[in-house]
C-alpha cells in the first residue's frame, strides 16, 4: 500500500518523505489536488480521522483492519500509473496519454502518511496564494505609478507642443525683424541717394544764383555808366543855355 500510494504522489511530491508532522496545517481538505486526483476526498468520519491520537489511530486502524483488507489488496494488486500518464493526465493533455479511470473510494484509503502530503500540498497552495496576492498588489502599485508617469508625459508633450509652437512664432518674429533691417537698408540706399540728389540740386541752384547776381551786376554797371553820361550832357546843355 505505500509503494503503489508513494508511486502515486510522486509525480506531485517529488521528496514525500521530508514531511513531519508538527510542520503542516490542522486541514485535510483534498479539494486542491488537479488533473485525475480531482476525484479524491476525504474519507468518512467512521474511517480513520487524519489528526487523531496514537491510541485512537491504534483502535480505529484495529477496527477498520479487517474491512479495508480487501480494498488494501484490491490497490496493492492495482498496476500504478505510468509517470508519463499522470503528466499527461495533470496537463490535460488527453490526446498523447489516457489517464487511468478514477476509482472508487473505497480503494484509496487515507494514510497517515497521504494526509500530511495533501497537507503540505495545501500549504504550498496556500502560500502561493499569498506570493500571488502579493504580486498582483505589486502589479496594481506599478499601474498606478504608470499612470501617473503617462499623464507626466502628457503635459511634457503638451508643453513641447507649446515650445514648438513658440518657436514658430519665433522664427516669425526673425522673419519679420530681418525684413524690417532690409527695408531701413532701402530706406539707407534711398536716403544716400536723395541726399545726393539734393546736394546736386543745390549746387546747381548756387551756380545759376552765382550766375545771376553776375549778369545782374554787369547790367548795373552798364546801367551806372549809361547814367553818368546822360548827366554830363545834361549838365552841359544847363551850362550852355545859362551862358546864353
Amino acid at each position: 500500500m505505500k509503494n503503489a500510494s508513494t508511486n502515486y504522489y510522486s509525480i506531485l511530491d517529488p521528496n514525500p518523505t521530508s514531511v513531519k508532522l508538527k510542520d503542516q496545517p490542522k486541514s485535510t481538505n483534498m479539494d486542491h489536488h488537479h488533473g485525475n486526483l480531482s476525484s479524491i476526498k476525504t474519507r468518512p468520519e467512521h474511517h480513520e480521522p487524519a489528526r487523531s491520537s496514537d491510541a485512537t489511530q491504534a483502535s480505529s486502524a484495529t477496527s477498520s483492519g479487517s474491512s479495508h483488507s480487501d480494498a488494501t489488496k484490491a490497490v496493492t494488486q492495482r498496476k500504478p500509473a505510468s509517470t508519463a500518464e499522470l503528466v499527461a493526465s495533470a496537463n490535460g493533455n488527453e490526446a498523447q496519454a489516457t489517464p487511468p479511470k478514477a476509482a472508487p473510494l473505497s480503494q484509496f484509503p487515507q494514510t497517515r502518511k497521504d494526509v500530511l502530503q495533501n497537507n503540505v500540498r495545501c500549504s504550498n497552495i496556500d502560500k502561493m496564494r499569498v506570493y500571488i496576492g502579493d504580486l498582483l498588489y505589486e502589479c496594481e502599485l506599478l499601474r498606478n505609478e504608470v499612470t501617473v508617469l503617462s499623464g507626466m508625459v502628457e503635459d511634457m508633450q503638451d508643453k513641447v507642443e507649446e515650445c514648438v509652437s513658440l518657436t514658430g512664432q519665433v522664427a516669425a518674429l526673425n522673419d519679420t525683424v530681418t525684413d524690417i533691417k532690409t527695408e531701413i537698408e532701402f530706406m539707407h540706399i534711398s536716403n544716400d541717394a536723395t541726399r545726393k540728389e539734393l546736394r546736386e540740386l543745390r549746387e546747381e541752384f548756387s551756380s545759376a544764383l552765382r550766375a545771376a547776381i553776375a549778369a545782374r551786376k554787369a547790367d548795373w554797371m552798364i546801367g551806372g555808366v549809361f547814367v553818368m553820361i546822360y548827366s554830363m550832357i545834361l549838365g552841359f546843355v544847363c551850362l550852355v543855355w545859362k551862358g546864353m
